[in-house]
């Protein structure tokens, strides 16, 4: 075997495994998504002359649901934190019900009724997590 037919049999090769290597990368599925139990959008239910709703969190720092609908009126909003080791909070932006949920423990919840006067589109966030995108809306008509 000459010195060329050596070296064109190299190459002939190398092409032979990036080949093999970019076809098993390319067709490899994709790692699962992380999923909830829960919707990651809910209309509040009615209960006698409250609305009620139960959001949930937990170490995927989310909100479950993410998107909540409601009418004006009261709102009685239950946050449950799931979370094995991380501690949240729901607080709602500027121009929001001035009412929140300060700090909440891992398998803990807590209830508050907030008044939902006027319509309107109002954002949620975790302060604790809010550069890790954990936030929702309140949408009120």
């Amino acid at each position: 075997m000459t010195i060329h037919s050596r070296h064109i049999r190299t190459v002939i090769i190398a092409l032979a495994t990036m080949l093999l290597i970019i076809t098993t990368a390319c067709s490899s599925k994709p790692a699962a998504k992380a999923t909830s139990k829960h919707p990651s959008e809910a209309t509040a239910t009615v209960s006698g002359s409250n609305q009620q709703i139960t959001v949930y969190t937990d170490d995927s720092y989310n909100f479950y649901p993410k998107m909540i609908h409601a009418t004006t009126g009261t709102l009685v909003l239950t946050l449950t934190n799931e979370a094995k080791s991380s501690t949240h909070n729901l607080l709602f932006d500027a121009g929001g019900p001035a009412k929140g949920i300060d700090y909440l423990p891992p398998g803990k919840s807590k209830t508050i009724t907030v008044n939902l006067p006027t319509a309107g589109s109002f954002g949620f966030n975790c302060s604790f997590h809010l550069s890790m995108g954990m936030v929702g809306t309140l949408i009120v008509s």
